[in-house]
């Protein structure tokens, strides 16, 4: 926590992930080449209404958690 100057939240909890581009193996790909949150939010990002029905799909099938 202290390398990465992370300050606790009594509410929510962080998940620290190794990054992604260490772990892709151009030789055997898979479908899961790239986080579904970060495709979400590049999506989101770029304004564009097409790209912004497309994040809200990916955010319907592989983010959201009901309670």
């Amino acid at each position: 926590m202290r390398q990465l100057r992370l300050v606790p939240d009594p509410t929510g909890s962080v998940e620290v992930r190794a990054p992604f581009d260490q772990r892709l193996n151009f030789h055997h790909p898979t479908s899961q080449c790239v986080p579904p949150l970060l495709v979400y939010a590049d999506l989101l990002l770029s304004g564009d209404a097409r790209n912004r029905e497309v994040a809200q799909k990916l955010y319907a099938r592989y983010l959201h958690h009901p309670a």
